[in-house]
């Protein structure tokens, strides 16, 4: 079984993995909903759902994840990493060392001959493409994992919605986009619809995720 797509610096010097991805600072300052500053820790949940998400679909540790983004890593580099390890009978530090020596994921499959009939035709297609990929990876997890149905999931990636917004959402709402549009009609932000429900910090997002997905 494929270990979690986890790069180490042994792979990418500094400036590798600053220029290759955009950092996503989980640094936050703000973790619990506060009632006297309502949109402060929007951003955390958003991430901590995300994070959680894909550390159950993946069987990884949520807290490296964290450190591996936190180093310079992208969601998509993740997303994609972990995905292609779990389709194929390839390691992730091999998935690592090829993606690193050639900055392609369309050299990743065919150097180490994962089979294309494991991805599919879009899949392969958007090789070249990695946000369109993630969006896709993510997806099907969104699918299969948290039932959001695929017409309603198409609507609300056309309205603009986010990975991280669809997860968080989720957890609201079956239907992610109804949910989406309520919060951008009233002006409340994600920490208070979180708080009405009892989901008060990243610990209880990642609880109740875990709940779904064992469910």
């Amino acid at each position: 079984m494929a270990k979690p797509f986890l790069y180490v610096l042994i792979f990418l010097s500094p400036l590798q993995v600053f220029a290759e991805s955009t950092i996503d600072c989980h640094c936050f300052q703000e973790r619990v909903f506060n009632p006297q500053r309502t949109f402060a820790a929007d951003r955390y949940f958003l991430a901590t759902a995300q994070n959680s998400f894909m550390a159950l679909v993946y069987n990884l540790d949520k807290k490296q994840l964290v450190k591996a983004k936190m180093s310079g890593q992208s969601a998509d580099q993740l997303w994609i990493g972990n995905d292609l390890a779990a389709r194929s009978r390839h390691s992730v530090t091999e998935i690592a060392r090829v993606y690193q020596q050639s900055g392609s994921w369309q050299k990743v499959v065919s150097q180490l001959s994962i089979d294309p009939e494991a991805l599919g035709p879009k899949y392969l297609g958007q090789l070249g493409h990695p946000e369109e990929l993630s969006n896709t990876i993510a997806d099907h997890q969104l699918v299969t994992r948290l039932g959001i149905s695929p017409e309603r999931l198409q609507k609300a990636r056309l309205a603009g919605m986010t990975t991280q917004q669809l997860i968080l959402a989720s957890l609201l709402n079956p239907d992610p986009l109804q949910e989406f549009d309520a919060l951008k009609k009233s002006s409340h932000s994600w920490g208070e619809k979180l708080f009405k429900v009892g989901l008060l910090d990243g610990q209880a997002i990642y609880q109740r995720i875990e709940e779904i997905l064992g469910g």
